[in-house]
This record gives structure tokens, C-alpha cells and sequence, in this order.
């Protein structure tokens, strides 16, 4: 027997929902997006997503608003506010907890010594090319491993 996860969703109004909705035409004035892109990006149905611009009254989940915040913070604060390096560390060591992998797990998933590995991870400097090799191949390592094949 599977236990599914019971969604709930919230009726929100008033100055909550004008949160959502100044996130979201942010959103779009800034980058230049159409509603069907930030569909997308948010991962809600094109529906909701005018539902919030033009409604007074609207129902969303718990992980809808939670998403709605995160990826409008990310966007507009995270991306620029840290360098590409860090990012990539970051990604690197949530990778190994997340997945429970080690240095050397990784360093052979990404086809890179442990050592270059750890010296990246530590801000030593190595080769410019080795660096992007290794800032590269740990977003698709990421990429790869979130993917949820049928």
C-alpha cells in the first residue's frame, strides 16, 4: 500500500496575496519574462500563475508559496551575490551530503584526482581549465543525479 502525501492548500487574500503578486510581476519586469517562462521556471500551471496576478482570492499549497519565495529570492539576490566558484562548492558539498558521497566518489564521477578536487574545494588555486572542468561537470553531476527517469 503507498501512502500519499496529503496537499494542502491555503485560501489567501488581501496583503498576502499581494505578496505573490509583486513577486511575481517582479519577477517578470526584471527579466523581461512572460507569464508562460515564469510558468515554467516555477513549475505552476500558467492558470494559477494569472489567477495570482488578476484575483482577488487564490489557493495555494504550502510548497507553491514556498517555491514562489525561493526562486524569486534565488533569482534576484542569489545568482549575482555569490561568484560562480562558490556556487559550484556549494552544489559540490550539498552534493556529498545529500547523496552521502565521498571526496573520492566524487572526484571519480567527475573524472578529476581527488587531490584537484580538494584543492578546488579549498580555494587552492589550480589551472584555470581544470576549474571550469570541475565547475562544469559538478552542475551536470547535479543535473543528473535530481533527474527522475520513468
Amino acid at each position: 500500500m503507498t501512502s500519499q502525501k496529503e496537499i494542502k492548500h491555503i485560501e489567501i487574500s488581501g496583503e498576502s496575496i499581494n505578496v505573490y503578486k509583486k513577486e511575481i510581476q517582479s519577477l517578470t519586469s526584471k527579466f523581461d519574462l512572460n507569464l508562460k517562462q515564469l510558468s515554467k521556471l516555477l513549475n505552476m500551471p500558467l492558470t494559477k500563475i494569472n489567477n495570482i496576478i488578476h484575483q482577488e482570492k487564490i489557493d495555494l499549497t504550502d510548497h507553491e508559496k514556498e517555491n514562489i519565495q525561493h526562486k524569486s529570492a534565488m533569482l534576484h539576490y542569489g545568482l549575482s551575490g555569490i561568484e560562480a566558484k562558490e556556487r559550484a562548492q556549494i552544489i559540490l558539498d550539498t552534493l556529498a551530503q545529500e547523496f552521502d558521497l565521498s571526496l573520492m566518489n566524487i572526484s571519480k564521477l567527475l573524472d578529476v584526482s581527488e587531490k584537484e578536487l580538494l584543492n578546488f574545494k579549498e580555494n587552492i588555486p589550480i589551472e584555470r581549465n581544470l576549474e571550469l572542468n570541475i565547475c562544469v561537470n559538478i552542475i551536470m553531476l547535479n543535473f543528473t543525479l535530481h533527474q527522475n527517469f520513468l
